[in-house]
């Protein structure tokens, strides 16, 4: 098997330091497999397509580790995908990673995001990270069928795409129009909006497929029944295994979650590296279902 490029700055006393690319979403679809993580070779396509991947290689060119970062607009970098095969750990390879991804944040010139795990954010905090909020990833095996009484107006399949990547970055903040895009055309019939009879914007939801369940989100409204009009209107059209990574604080949407027989699985912490102005990302507000941990 062929080397990999090296990559400038990325250290390790004993493995090699390389670039990913996306010839390499099959290896990381292997880490990501292995760890019991969702992600599908597609999602690793797309990271790999629009954000900076590295990790480090053996001399046998086999992918042991890795990291994605992911730059939003000027002010905002995304780490995620922070990888270490089970056997290599406990060696310093996060670490390398996690000041590698700093550094890049830093010459990027903004904060450096993340969604940390429990066992993570102890890591995080001492490398300088703060708590942003909350969330909770939600599971189902299945999702119950439920009938109830509709919203003032039912979510419809979104009409123009255009139109809800500026209105999300007045909420989220930093622009995200590629990863919407890419959601949007991945899984149209999870690419919904709430507008109201007189045409007036309230929120989107969007969805995608998962290695072992269909991720429902981001889901950005302006009101907890814009929100959970479009979760109910994204469950209704799953089928199978589903989770949702919902920001905490909306009893609401949590009380549709357990109607429809979902519990909770685990919890995130949303944290940042850096100063981040008060927008969505950072803050939560609008921000009901995130996209997941591997992309904001």
């Amino acid at each position: 098997m062929m080397r990999r490029d090296a990559e400038p700055g990325l250290i390790h006393p004993v493995y090699r330091a390389v670039r990913l690319g996306r010839a390499d979403a099959a290896a990381g679809g292997h880490l990501s497999t292995t760890a019991g993580w969702n992600q599908t070779e597609r999602d690793w396509n797309f990271l790999l397509r629009s954000g900076q991947g590295f990790g480090f290689e053996t001399e046998a060119a086999q992918l042991i580790a890795s990291a994605v970062v992911t730059f939003y607009g000027k002010e905002i970098a995304w780490l995620s995908m922070v990888l270490v095969a089970p056997e290599f750990r406990s060696q310093g390879i996060a670490a390398a990673l996690l000041r590698h991804a700093s550094s890049l944040a830093d010459a990027h010139g903004g904060a450096l995001l993340l969604d940390a795990t429990p066992a993570g954010r102890n890591v995080y905090a001492a490398a300088g990270f703060r708590d942003l909020f909350s969330i909770t990833r939600w599971f189902a095996p299945v999702t119950a069928r439920k009938s109830g009484s509709d919203p003032l107006a039912k979510p419809i399949p979104i009409q123009a795409l255009s139109r809800w990547t500026t209105w999300d970055e007045v909420r989220f903040g930093p622009p995200r129009k590629s990863m919407l895009t890419a959601l949007a055309s991945a899984r149209p019939d999870l690419a919904l909006e709430y507008v109201d009879r007189e045409g007036n914007a309230h929120g989107y939801g969007l969805g995608r497929s998962g290695r072992v369940a269909t991720q429902v989100g981001p889901i950005v409204a302006d009101s907890t029944e814009a929100a959970r009009a479009l979760l109910r209107s994204a469950l209704d059209r799953t089928q199978g295994a589903v989770i949702c990574d919902v920001v905490d604080g909306s009893g609401t949407m949590e009380a549709e979650l357990r109607d429809r027989g979902f519990a909770p699985e685990r919890p995130f912490t949303r944290m940042a590296r850096g100063p981040v102005k008060p927008w969505g990302i950072a803050t939560g507000k609008s921000l009901f279902v995130t996209a997941g941990p591997e992309l904001g």
